[in-house]
């Protein structure tokens, strides 16, 4: 089963940086 953005977006630290590697992270 595929992770869904949403899925993907509440497994990442939830801080406005780029520490994720995702320079288009949202959290």
């Amino acid at each position: 089963m595929a992770l869904k953005a949403l899925d993907i977006y509440k497994l990442l630290p939830k801080k406005n940086c780029k520490e994720c590697g995702d320079p288009t992270c949202l959290t």
